[in-house]
């Protein structure tokens, strides 16, 4: 995983407008440990192509690393801006239902579903 990062930084220094390159470092930095980071990335992805089709994709990247790192209020908004950017996204249902089982209490920000 390590060298695919590598070979992203590579490609974004070839060509530094490569939206999709700059969101797949940040999910690949969720599976090296590096989940706190991912944010940054699919910020700079969605800065560079406001536009583009991979928007779900990259809001659910930053779902599951908020997911990961505890942080499951945060993980909600991600997950439900995939859901709002496209609601088909399965991947992103999957990980809503997570976030809110969990198993966190509602004093850390979260509210659980009976």
């Amino acid at each position: 995983m390590t060298q695919g990062i590598t070979e992203l930084e590579d490609a974004l220094a070839l060509n530094p407008n490569l939206a999709e390159a700059q969101a797949l470092i940040g999910v690949a930095k969720v599976y090296v440990g590096r989940a706190a980071e991912t944010e940054t990335h699919v910020h700079e992805a969605l800065r560079l192509s406001p536009r583009d089709e991979g928007p779900h994709r990259w809001k659910s990247w930053v779902g599951l690393a908020k997911l990961l790192l505890g942080a499951d209020a945060e993980a909600l908004v991600w997950l439900r801006q995939s859901l709002n950017t496209n609601p088909n996204y399965p991947i992103a249902h999957f990980e809503l239902a997570a976030a809110r089982r969990s198993g966190r209490t509602a004093a850390d920000g979260f509210q659980r579903s009976s």
